[in-house]
This record gives C-alpha cells, structure tokens and sequence, in this order.
C-alpha cells in the first residue's frame, strides 16, 4: 500500500511536468493505463496542439525510450516494470 501512495503521488508530480520540447509549447496530456508491474505497465501520451507530424517522443525511464518520426499526435510506451520519469 505504501508503495502504491507513492507511486501515485510520483505519477502526479510528473503529469504536472510530462511533456517537454526545446523549440515549440506543445498541449497534451499523459494517461497510465496499466500501472507499471511484472513488464506490463503502458503510457499514452497526447499532443493537443502546438505541434504536427511526424514527432518524436522520449520515454525518461530506466530505459531511456525514444520513438521517432511518429506520424501521429499520440504515441503508446508499453512492457515497463519502472516508473515514468519524464517524457
């Protein structure tokens, strides 16, 4: 439970900062779907506005993900079992 608190609260903390670009003051949001555990926590993040395709998006976890040229305004980061630090 104790750990649940926290995550919880980590998670908040980084919604308030999900998303970061250098040149453009992109909108969107960050949603968990499945709350990291066993390889199977997944993240989708939205652009709502301020910038088109294609996109990149950076994972900042224990991985360090990046997915690029996504012809999208939305992308989907699947099978983690760690805390999403920033995207």
């Amino acid at each position: 439970m104790k750990k649940a608190v926290k995550f919880l609260v980590y998670i908040i903390f980084t919604g308030l900062t999900c998303l970061s670009t250098n040149a453009q003051n992109p909108t969107g949001t960050c949603t968990v779907l499945h709350q990291p555990c066993n390889f199977d926590g997944v993240v989708v993040t939205t652009i709502t506005s301020g910038m088109t395709p294609p996109l990149t998006f950076n994972y900042r976890d224990n991985y360090n993900t990046t997915h690029s040229n996504v012809n999208a305004l939305s992308d989907t980061l699947s099978g983690r079992s760690v805390c999403y630090k920033n995207i």
